[in-house]
């Protein structure tokens, strides 16, 4: 291993569900799977996933995709954020998924971490407490963002949330922004092409390239069997799989548009003390159908203490996780 230590890798179980998450990483869900079969893109090790945090799991952004330059003005005041994009000369995605958090609570079916920041990964102090949880009806997720600080905290959100490609693809796109060649909106809107209103109907699109900035006219997505479900405060998607070759597709959730520190677009005001919470939840499609109770249990306050749920008795096969197999090039 060259003198590295493996990062606490923890993992989760329930049903035909099993997780895996890097608290080192943003807390990142570096695998997830259904019956064994797996749903997200996981890192083959250690090295790629330092390489290329965000090409992974469900990376957290704050804040998503691009900063113009970096730079943004809030209450009369200018700050800079780095411009890790040198290419297009913004700052891409932040640097929280890259952050370690610390475990506050952990069972078999759910862990709670928490990373505090007084400013060095963003200009404003605040905190973030992400839950995960596994039923047997799915996987859920709830990320609290709380203004720590005593001023006023703007705030843009996204998960980079990279599939496997699946073959079905659909999502709930409403108008596309217009971006110019570094990859910021114009402030058009335009409705969709007929590739993207493909999207929306839902059909398979293997091996083609998918790239684009959209409103949401609703909060699911459908890629294979699986169901990706967002709470209403995700206002934004982004789809992007690369070149189209790669096998992976991103249907990442934004609040607030890309640069909505500069635009303004979607973008949250934070008092003092006040929180956001975002939510989402994976599903296989044929639970949904059949009716299976959502057995998550969120109690106020996040930290109160987490519910342990019975997978009603059934056996299922899980496969081992993948960090049997991840090594150290």
């Amino acid at each position: 291993m060259r003198g590295k230590t493996m990062p606490m890798l923890i993992e989760l179980a329930a049903g035909p569900w099993a997780a895996c998450i890097l608290p080192a990483f943003g807390m990142n869900t570096v695998s997830l799977s259904f019956y064994g079969k797996p749903i997200l893109r996981a890192p083959p090790s250690l090295r790629k996933l330092e390489e290329d945090s965000c090409a992974y799991g469900i990376p957290v952004l704050l804040p998503p995709n691009r900063t113009d330059q970096g730079r943004f003005t809030f209450d009369g005041i200018c700050y800079q954020l780095p411009q890790n994009d040198q290419t297009l000369k913004c700052n891409l995605h932040g640097v929280l998924h890259q952050r370690p958090f610390t475990i506050m609570e952990r069972t078999k079916y759910a862990v709670l971490a928490v990373y505090e920041s007084a400013g060095e990964d963003y200009p404003f102090s605040f905190s973030l407490e992400v839950l995960c949880k596994l039923d047997r009806a799915g996987y859920r997720q709830q990320f609290v963002i709380k203004n720590t600080g005593n001023q006023d905290m703007p705030l843009t959100f996204g998960l980079h949330t990279t599939f496997l490609e699946q073959g079905l693809l659909r999502v709930d796109l409403g108008k596309r922004w217009v971006l110019n060649e570094r990859m910021l909106p114009t402030g058009e809107v335009e409705p969709l092409r007929q590739e993207e209103a493909a999207y929306l109907r839902g059909g398979r699109f293997r091996g083609q390239k998918i790239h684009g900035f959209y409103t949401a006219s609703g909060h699911t997505a459908q890629i294979g069997n699986i169901l990706y479900t967002v709470s209403e405060n995700f206002d934004h998607w982004v789809l992007w799989n690369g070149d189209g070759k790669q096998g992976f597709c991103t249907i990442e959730p934004l609040q607030g548009g890309i640069n909505a520190l500069n635009s303004g677009e979607g973008l949250i005001r934070l008092k003092p003390g006040q929180r956001a919470v975002f939510e989402t939840n994976f599903q296989y499609a044929e639970a949904r159908k059949s009716g299976l109770p959502c057995l998550l249990y969120i109690p106020d306050g996040v930290g109160g203490g987490m519910s342990r749920t019975p997978t009603g008795g059934k056996q299922y096969r899980r496969c081992p996780p993948p960090d049997r197999y991840w090594t150290y090039p």
